[in-house]
């Protein structure tokens, strides 16, 4: 389970924006008076995808090639920030990974 900051999620991405709204059914409801958003993907991805989007100046997962980030990391990250249109984050994913092949 995670508790994000709905709004960032609606910034950086309009799949958010549009889901969000959405009422949920009554057997996922409110968790702790939060909305319950229920995802299927992997909750390693989603976990680094979600620090990396609300820890985006930080060089913890993107710092200059080499970075100790593994490539299991960054493919994660790569999946879900294309899955849900976060083109910054999907862009700067790219960027590192193909900086270990040049």
């Amino acid at each position: 389970e995670f508790r994000v900051y709905g709004r960032l999620l609606a910034w950086e991405s309009h799949i958010f924006r549009d889901m969000l709204p959405i009422p949920q059914p009554v057997e996922i409801g409110p968790s702790e008076g939060c909305p319950v958003v229920n995802m299927t993907d992997n909750s390693d991805d989603l976990c680094y995808f979600l620090k990396a989007l609300f820890d985006y100046k930080s060089t913890r997962f993107f710092a200059p090639h080499p970075a100790s980030t593994n490539v299991d990391i960054i493919c994660g990250i790569l999946r879900l920030s294309r899955k849900y249109q976060v083109d910054d984050l999907y862009n700067r994913a790219l960027v590192h990974l193909s900086s270990g092949f040049t």
